[in-house]
């Protein structure tokens, strides 16, 4: 391999341009663009032919081969169908329970045992977080962004809190519940969020007021997921009291109680169509 930058750069150039020709071998072509934004990292058009090796590879269902710390090529064996690993973060120092989306896919939330969620922008070759969000006490359990704009998420862990805030500027508003807290969940237009937690109750806030809607105290154990149905006017919650609730968003009066589970139920989330609900339990059964 060549060693100094600029002779690789060529080097990596004029390789990638013969298989760009051909149409063929996207797996070097990708690694042959991961090494070069290694070497020029504010080279937009290799990000352009990262991209279309990308690609390529989704489309043809192929995964890139793996390269060393030091950008060199490990091997190039026969390809065969499988996922590819685009990028790895570290910025935890301990245990991740939930990652999260943004609504343009250009970020991801991770929230950790450590106290902390990191904010991570997909497209940036670095592997530390953009953002670290510092202000729970203790494990955090849950993350979400808004449906609807990246410059809110909510979060909720072990020292009761759900602190609702925005990227690099901090908390807008916060709530606590008397025991840990297991999820959060946005409503569809992004205007009100479901907290639900081990003190047996779910809490809708209205986010634009900054205001308590309803406290949901209808379950008899911890209530560890929530769902909100697509067109916001009602909740499902799932508990380890082996049930799930259904009930109006805005009022909280209770729609119908669904108690086939023989252990606690996980998990649960509407169909697209908002006539179904899936929930999963301890009794190894979903329904």
């Amino acid at each position: 391999l060549v060693s100094d930058k600029e002779k690789r750069l060529a080097s990596l150039e004029e390789h990638t341009r013969v298989l760009r020709f051909l149409g063929q071998r996207w797996d070097e072509v990708f690694l042959h663009a991961k090494e070069a934004l290694r070497l020029a990292p504010t080279n937009n058009d290799w990000r352009d032919i990262r991209q279309e090796a990308s690609e390529h590879l989704e489309q043809d269902r192929l995964r890139p081969m793996p390269s060393d710390t030091t950008g060199s090529l490990v091997g190039l064996g026969s390809l065969q169908p499988a996922a590819a690993m685009v990028r790895t973060y570290r910025g935890h120092s301990k245990c991740i329970y939930e990652v999260a989306w943004s609504h343009d896919s250009r970020y991801l939330a991770s929230a950790s045992e450590d106290g902390t969620v990191c904010i991570w922008e997909v497209n940036e070759i670095r592997d530390t977080p953009k953002y670290v969000y510092r202000d729970h006490s203790t494990r955090v359990n849950a993350v979400a962004w808004s449906p609807v704009t990246t410059d809110s998420i909510a979060s909720a862990g072990n020292d009761k809190t759900v602190r609702v805030w925005k990227p690099g500027l901090g908390e807008i508003f916060s709530w606590k519940h008397q025991d840990w807290v297991n999820v959060v969940a946005w409503s569809p237009d992004g205007t009100r969020i479901a907290s639900a937690a081990d003190d047996k109750t779910v809490q809708v806030w209205d986010c634009v007021k900054r205001s308590l809607v309803l406290i949901y105290t209808q379950h008899r154990h911890w209530v560890n997921a929530v769902s909100w149905s697509p067109d916001g006017t009602r909740i499902a919650s799932a508990s380890s009291d082996k049930t799930v609730h259904i009930w109006d968003a805005t009022t909280g009066h209770q729609v119908v109680i669904y108690d086939r589970h023989t252990q606690g139920v996980n998990d649960l989330i509407w169909s697209p169509t908002g006539t179904s609900v899936a929930s999963a339990s301890n009794d190894k059964t979903v329904q």
